[in-house]
Order: structure tokens, then sequence, then C-alpha cells
């Protein structure tokens, strides 16, 4: 009886811990499971909302005293525990390792430890009980368990680390599918093609975009983390900033990144510099500035860079245009007329007119020839899209085109780049 009216007490204090009560109750008694409870407080520094003081005015060190006192009991019954991982009996070395996996986040240092010891025993069953922590819901036990893999994995060559790095290899499938999961709930557009391997057809991810649909905040952004082979990431959220940046370049493998419409600053742009594969950059409508191209021009990796609708100058884009080698540069003020036309040295003739842009509402047509814009001479469309590129949306321009012997002036208000379909 007095053992089921302190499980009443301790339910009372630790609601959550239920299933963890039901979970133990077949491995563990009750004084070892207080004993848990009291350490998983100290660890976690849970806010429990009770008083350091005991019942009865008891002392805060006292109170502290016993807590150490818990720990340390709990510390020695997790050392026999793991000791019992070589026991004689299968059904003594089972027991144990279903004691060291309930037991969780206080088990991972000793268990680590175990795993460099001399018994082949012991050594697989303690990476067993890493991997699986390392699977666990709670986010704090699965990555200190993750991390103590990576240590044994990055030891020199033994069975623990052999074994560590098999376990990692598995886990990481794990976790990048669990990632996808977790990013596709939250929001995140996940853009797919299939893939021959071996005689199986499996989806692969191609793309990322984080886009205004996007419920995760910055919190969600940490499974991107898991997506070591990423290589393309569209980021269109109207909230993305800085700190969302440093998500970002967990994503060693990025070699494609879009920021459009975007909160990130020049000092955002400055950690893009970690991302040493990163060939494409493309930032839209995004408040960086003439202070954000040194670190631009240092990215001599870059293949492609699009600055559309910045507060970057034409003047200081003249210095850029000159550090990075090649074509790679395309700058626009933003301004979208929605044409496509002949390439130069063709006159030019209007091919296709985007549908709702600003040249679909003025009235221009296929097979149009653009002969003049705000007043400019138009002679062939890279001419055109210069002057374009001088334009803010929402300039008013009039555009004369000849459709057949006729030459039309048209008013146009221009409208803004949009996010495409591709990356």
């Amino acid at each position: 009886m007095k053992e089921e009216a302190q499980q009443a007490f301790y339910l009372n204090f630790f609601p959550a811990c239920a299933n963890l009560f039901e979970k133990c109750e077949i491995h563990l008694s009750f004084q070892a499971l207080s004993r848990m409870l009291i350490l998983a407080v100290i660890i976690q520094g849970l806010d429990l909302g009770l008083s350091v003081a005991g019942p009865a005015g008891e002392p805060a060190e006292s109170a502290a005293t016993e807590n150490d006192q818990a720990a340390a009991e709990l510390e020695e019954e997790m050392r026999r525990w793991i000791q019992q991982l070589d026991a004689d009996r299968f059904a003594d070395r089972e027991l144990a390792t279903n004691h060291l996996v309930t037991a969780g986040l206080a088990a991972i240092r000793l268990t680590k430890e175990a795993a460099n010891g001399s018994s082949l025993e012991v050594t697989t069953r303690a990476v067993y009980i890493l991997q699986r922590l390392a699977l666990e819901e709670n986010s704090h036990v699965q990555e200190a368990a993750r991390q103590a893999l990576i240590q044994l994995a990055a030891g020199e060559d033994s069975t623990a680390q052999r074994g560590a790095t098999k376990s990692l290899a598995r886990l990481t499938s794990l976790w990048q599918e669990a990632a996808l999961n977790e990013l596709e709930l939250l929001g995140a557009e996940l853009h797919k093609s299939s893939e021959h391997q071996g005689v199986n057809v499996v989806d692969v991810v191609d793309w990322i975009r984080i886009g205004p649909q996007w419920r995760g905040e910055l919190e969600g952004l940490k499974h991107l983390a898991w997506l070591e082979h990423l290589d393309r990431l569209t980021v269109s959220h109207p909230e993305a900033n800085d700190h969302w940046l440093m998500s970002v370049l967990a994503l060693k493998n990025l070699k494609h990144l879009h920021l459009n419409r975007t909160k990130v600053t020049d000092e955002g742009i400055t950690k893009l510099r970690a991302l040493e594969q990163l060939h494409i950059l493309r930032i839209w409508f995004t408040p960086v500035s003439d202070n954000c191209l040194d670190d631009l021009a240092a990215q001599q990796q870059l293949e492609k860079l699009e600055l559309y609708g910045t507060a970057v100058s034409r003047e200081g884009v003249q210095g850029l245009i000159t550090a990075l080698p090649g074509d790679v540069v395309d700058y626009k003020r933003g301004g979208l007329l929605g044409v496509s036309c002949a390439s130069p040295p063709s006159r030019c003739l209007v091919q296709h007119v985007e549908q709702g842009t600003a040249a679909d509402e003025a009235g221009l047509r296929v097979n149009d020839i653009i002969l003049s814009y705000d007043g400019q001479k138009v002679m062939d469309f890279n001419g055109l899209r210069q002057l374009i590129s001088a334009h803010l949306p929402g300039r008013q321009v009039q555009v004369v085109v000849q459709r057949g012997e006729k030459n039309l002036t048209k008013q146009v208000t221009l409208g803004a780049w949009k996010q495409s379909f591709r990356p």
C-alpha cells in the first residue's frame, strides 16, 4: 500500500511520466524508477513549479543532497546493469539491455564508455542500446545518443568503431525519411522525381521550397540538418530572416539556393560564404544592399548570381560583375514585362506572352515587333531586357510595337518577377 501511495504521489506531480511507469513496470522496481525521475529533473532542468524546500520547511541544501544521493545510486545501479550485459544467462543480458534503454538520457554516457571495453558482447549490446536511443521521440535523448555514436565512429579502428559506423549508416536513412515527413507536415513543398535503383523505382527529392505555407517557423527548420545530400532549396517565406539561414548552413552539399521575398539582410548573406558547394544563388526582392557585395564577390565558385529587386545599386553591381569570372551576374531592379522574344541579332519579335503579366494586360501579342521601350529604341531582345532591368515593379512605360503594317503604342505598368515552378 505504501508503494501504491508513492506511485500516486509521483503521478500527481509527473503526469507526463504515466506512460513511462507503464513501460518500465516489468523491469524496474518502483524505487529505481523514483530515482530515475529525480535524475531526469536534475538533467533536463524541468520546471515543475515545486519549492526547493522540503514539505516541512526542509532547507534547499538538504533537498540537493538527497538529489545527489539519488543520482549516485542510480548511476551505481546502471553500472550493475552494464556489468550484466556480459552475464552468463541470455535472459539476464536481455534484461540489462532493456533496463539501459529505458533509462534513456541518463544511461548514454556510461553505455558509450562500456562500448569501448574489451568484451565483444558488451560492445555489441552497448552500440545496439545507443542505436535504440537514437530513435527515441525525445529530441534530447535522440541527439545525445547520436553524438555518442558519432564519437565512437570517429575513434580508432575497433569493434565499437565499426559497429557505430554501421549503426549511423542505418540510422541516417531513417532520420532523413523522418525529417522529410516532418518538413512536409509543416508545410514545406517537396518536389520529387523517380529514380531507378537496381530493379526498384524510388522517389527522390530533387528540391525543397519553404514557402508561404510553411508553419514550422524557425524551430521546424532543424529537420534540414538531416538532408545532407539536398542540393536545391528555395526559401520564399515573408518571415524568413538571417536566423533562418543558420539552418540552411547545415546543408553542406547545397548547390542551388533561391531567396525570394525574405527579410534576409547583408549580415545573412555573409553567412553564405560557408556554403562552399553553392553554384547558383538567386536573391529576389530581399533587402540586401551594396554592403554585401564584398561577400558575394568572395564566392568565386558561383556560376550564376541573380539580384532581382534588391537594394543593390547599379553602380555597386558593376564592381561585382568585374570580380566574378564570366557572365555570372544577372542584375535587375525587379520589373517584369512578361514576353519572350527572338534571340539576337534578330529583331525583337515577340514569341510568347506570359499570361497575367504586364505585357498580357497591356495587349501585346505574339508576332508583335517591339520597336521602343520607355522612349528608347529597341534593337533586339538583349537590349529590351537591359532597359527593363533598370526599372522597379509598378513603373509605367510606353511600349511601341509593330503589328502588321501598323505601329501601336501600349501603356504598360510593369509587374514583378514571380517564383517560377522550377527552383
